[in-house]
């Protein structure tokens, strides 16, 4: 089937304004289109933009917006709704844009030789430099689980009293008053170089770069660090809150979240000798080598391309949510009489994960289907999900919901057993390595076990992998009478 999809604004700088990417569009049968009237598919990186779309076609088109900016969009549900419309989201928050630290590592052209400074002799000595622009409309509060996630504030305050001390040049646009020494809207302009290469020529004057994202959130890495370190400038950066050290050693860069105030940040800055300055200099020029020739930019934008492909296939297969729980509560007509008796059943797992949440494992059989893992384990060999049912049923089938939003093919693998007593286990099924199932789509797994006598059911993986699932549905016949008790 094809998918014809409209683009509501340019969508610079994202993966569909990338005219390399659209034979790989065409190749999964998702066409742009110029006319909003003929498309299945709205699409644009704002909700505003969206909202506008919803007043005329309502629930007749499908709405997605995506976006790579952490502040154009702070929705950290993939699913929102406007006058009871669906808008699907792709941004920072979901999970499945930034799947790991390497998006912006394009930007490392060569490995870059080891820090060998006898004193701070560049243009600028021990100044600090700050590459960006002032924008007071993304100081609004963004929290989630009661943690601060924005950066924007916390980074213009410390660059502005660090002005205010003689200690921090700021360049980039949109800085109150005159205390940007340069404007890039203008300087580019007349210059006609591209941003990011006069950007690296700045930084060149300095040892230390205040580069702080615009929030701090799991994986979400931009070029900053990576430029810092390209042109020989110590990031200062913060650490707290994202997975920047899985690739960055402790006493690296300055990390903001080991200091209290900008005060004693600067302060321990002008005590720094150069001998720990090139300490740390060289781990983070070791860890961005290392990133260089052992990790794969290519491979973190083949996942998003392939995370962007399948949130467009599940967004057309959408179902509302509660009315896809009643029908896989029923199974239909020919299944009125079954029930999923798994439902708020004791369950365990093999293992628990950062990810993890409280309770983990009853998340698979919370009945609420999300689309997203509700359980998590930890990478290990052959990690394993089980539910107690409490006591024998002939059990009819098992529907397995897989997590859509990204990672889905880990769970390839899967097979099931079913056990009466938690000890001998007789496998049921095992899926095919090649196929990824889906989840509320419409194409969970469904594993037929024609009244088949168990009290326990496991999904393990053949795999060295992390198991994370959305839902695990089991399902009996209730007019059989219950006397299968363990």
């Amino acid at each position: 089937m094809e998918i014809k999809v409209y683009k509501a604004d340019s969508m610079r700088y994202t993966p569909f304004d990338d005219e390399s990417n659209s034979g790989l569009f065409l190749k999964y049968g998702i066409r742009f289109i110029d006319r909003v009237e003929d498309c299945d598919l709205i699409l644009s990186r704002f909700l505003f933009v969206l909202e506008n779309y919803v007043k005329y076609h309502g629930n007749r088109k499908k709405y997605l917006l995506w976006t790579h900016e952490p502040r154009i969009d702070t929705n950290f549900s993939n699913l929102i709704y406007i006058d009871g419309v669906p808008i699907n989201i792709m941004n920072v928050y979901t999970r499945d844009i930034f799947t790991d630290n390497y998006l912006y590592s394009y930007c490392l052209r060569e490995k870059i030789k080891p820090s060998e400074y006898l004193n701070f002799d560049r243009p600028m000595g021990k100044k600090i430099a700050i590459v960006a622009s002032y924008n007071g409309h993304y100081f609004s509060q963004l929290t989630s689980d009661g943690k601060d996630l924005d950066l924007c504030r916390l980074r213009a305050d410390i660059a502005t009293f660090g002005y205010s001390l003689g200690k921090v040049d700021i360049y980039g646009r949109g800085w109150p008053g005159s205390i940007s020494l340069e404007d890039s809207r203008f300087q580019l302009k007349s210059t006609e170089q591209f941003w990011g290469d006069r950007k690296l020529d700045i930084l060149q004057k300095y040892h230390f770069n205040l580069c702080f994202e615009n929030s701090t959130f799991h994986y979400y890495c931009s070029e900053k660090i990576w430029q810092s370190i390209m042109t020989g400038c110590l990031p200062i950066y913060y650490g707290k809150g994202n997975a920047i050290y899985e690739d960055f050693p402790s006493q690296s860069f300055l990390d903001y979240c080991d200091f209290n105030n900008p005060k004693n940040l600067f302060e321990y800055i002008e005590k720094m000798d150069v001998e720990e300055y090139n300490e740390r200099m060289n781990l983070c020029i070791q860890a961005a080598n290392r990133v260089l020739t052992e990790k794969s930019v290519f491979r973190s934008i083949e996942k998003l391309n392939q995370n962007t492909i399948s949130k467009i296939q599940t967004v057309l297969r959408y179902k509302d949510e509660k009315a896809s729980i009643i029908e896989s509560q029923s199974c239909g007509s020919a299944y009125s009489n079954f029930k999923n008796v798994a439902l708020n059943k004791p369950a365990k797992q093999s293992s628990t994960s950062k990810y993890s949440k409280k309770n983990d494992p009853q998340g698979a059989v919370s009945g609420t289907k999300s689309g997203r893992y509700n359980f998590h384990t930890d990478c290990e060999i052959n990690p394993w999900w089980q539910v107690d049912l409490e006591q024998i049923y002939e059990l009819e089938e098992v529907r397995i919901y897989n997590r859509l939003d990204s990672c889905r093919e880990r769970a390839s693998s899967l097979k099931i057993f079913i056990s009466d007593n938690g000890l001998r286990w007789a496998q049921v099924h095992e899926n095919n390595p090649s196929k990824d199932f889906g989840g509320i789509d419409g194409s969970p797994l469904v594993v037929k076990l024609n009244s088949r006598k168990a009290r326990y059911v496991r999904a393990q993986l053949n795999a060295v992998e992390v198991l994370h699932l959305d839902q695990v549905e089991v399902y009996a016949d209730l007019t059989i009478p219950s006397n299968l008790t363990a």
